[in-house]
């Protein structure tokens, strides 16, 4: 135990507001630390005196790297990354041979090096919401990996040695511009969850049908399903939900056919409040989409409606609740 080092982290801990022992002894001890949300734009070298540790929970700080000193971390086996600013892999995580979850999810990574093999002891990889471009043949010398989750970067196509990660029960990859899966993507024998929606992927290999455990596998893995989760998003009124939709490519102006007995919907048929309607308009939805009445009260209600306004309907001219109307006054639409 190092109890100069020890001391400074505690000096540095103190400054930030940090609630840490203030025993050396005791602070050697901790087999967890947690530094989420705390502002840091760094961390201090001394931290390499902990090396007892086997969870590190960095997230949702201002972090663009790491002391080398976190290579000392032998026994850690958790890391948490995620919501800082990493645009460049740290080199010095590639030491910590016994990890066992990594998550960089919501940084800005270009890249992965080579030297991910490393982390043989890897079960669980998020990269989730970086800006990826491709990803290393190495990874599939990560044989223990059981969850991998390379969604929402700009990969245009995956790795063949991705089907030698026999482990694997869930492989996230939507919301990519992947055009194609590896052929041999069905050796992933032991996936239970495989998500591809929002690609461009117009066609999956033959051996597919070899993912047994898959119950639904979707088919239609062009945007149907991102769509009809951004109306279903809508009629729930869940507007951080159909935000994220619509920035992973959701079409605001979707038509979900034959929906119901009205021919067809979209999101902004749906809409049920204020904030929902200005998240749609802002993301250029079309409020002037026609479809066909269907009657709704009586014949003679009915008969009196298509006099006036025709058997057509906009978002426009639907019936809306008071607050919504008049907001649609403040719209020049």
């Amino acid at each position: 135990m190092n109890t100069k080092y020890l001391n400074e982290f505690i000096k540095w801990a103190k400054k930030g507001n940090i609630n840490l022992p203030s025993d050396p002894e005791k602070l050697y001890d901790l087999p967890k630390l947690n530094l989420k949300s705390k502002e840091l734009g760094k961390i201090p070298s001394e931290i390499g005196a902990l090396d007892r540790i086997t969870e590190l929970d960095l997230s949702y700080n201002k972090l663009s790297d790491l002391p080398k000193e976190i290579s000392l971390l032998t026994k850690l086996e958790y890391l948490n990354l995620s919501g800082n600013e990493f645009k460049k892999f740290p080199q010095e995580i590639l030491k910590l041979n016994n990890l066992k979850v990594l998550d960089f999810e919501s940084n800005k990574l270009s890249s992965i090096p080579e030297d991910i093999s490393n982390l043989t002891n890897l079960t669980n990889l998020n990269l989730y919401f970086n800006q990826l471009n491709n990803i290393p043949d190495s990874i599939g010398n990560l044989i223990n990996l059981k969850e991998l989750n390379i969604s929402a970067n700009n990969l245009t196509q995956l790795p063949d040695s991705i089907c030698k990660l026999f482990n694997l029960t869930k492989l996230n990859i939507w919301s990519n511009k992947l055009t194609n899966l590896p052929n041999d993507i069905g050796n992933l024998a032991n996936l239970t969850e495989l998500n591809v929606w929002s690609n461009k992927i117009t066609e999956l290999p033959s051996s597919i049908v070899l993912l047994l455990k898959i119950k639904d596998i979707d088919l239609s893995i062009n945007h149907k399903k991102l769509n009809q989760n951004l109306i279903e998003a809508v009629q729930k009124d869940d507007v951080n939900l159909a935000k994220e939709l619509i920035t992973f490519g959701a079409d605001v102006n979707y038509k979900w056919l034959e929906y119901a007995d009205m021919g067809f919907t979209t999101p902004l048929f749906e809409a049920k409040s204020v904030n929902m309607i200005k998240l749609l308009l802002s993301h250029k939805a079309d409020p002037n989409v026609k479809r066909e009445k269907i009657a709704s009260i009586s014949i003679k209600v009915w008969e009196t409606e298509v006099k006036n306004t025709g058997n057509f309907e906009t978002f426009l001219t639907k019936k809306h609740p008071l607050e919504i109307a008049k907001y649609l006054k403040t719209l020049n639409l």
